[in-house]
């Protein structure tokens, strides 16, 4: 079946809802959130040093890299949170 998108984005900045938002989304059957993968400091949490095998030095050499496994992890439509402080690079391809 052909889907008119396959990824998604939630432009947010602190204290807007965006978690709340988020977790209703991933209760949704073929939606995924990843969260704030492209947050400066960490992936979604102190301590995280890895997502889906992507470093945090692979993510800020390449941050196309992470959004092609996030792609390749979900077999749906999949996004994540991105706040004005995260990689800019990333608006490009969103």
């Amino acid at each position: 079946m052909h889907r008119p998108f396959d990824s998604f984005v939630i432009l947010a900045e602190m204290r807007t809802g965006s978690n709340f938002l988020e977790s209703n989304i991933n209760e949704v059957p073929g939606l995924h959130s990843y969260g704030e993968v492209f947050n400066p400091y960490q992936f979604n949490g102190p301590g995280q040093e890895k997502m889906l095998g992507i470093t945090l030095a692979e993510r800020d050499a390449d941050p196309m890299k992470l959004i092609e496994k996030m792609r390749a992890n979900f077999d749906g439509v999949y996004g994540f949170r991105l706040f004005h402080d995260h990689d800019a690079r990333v608006f490009d391809h969103v």
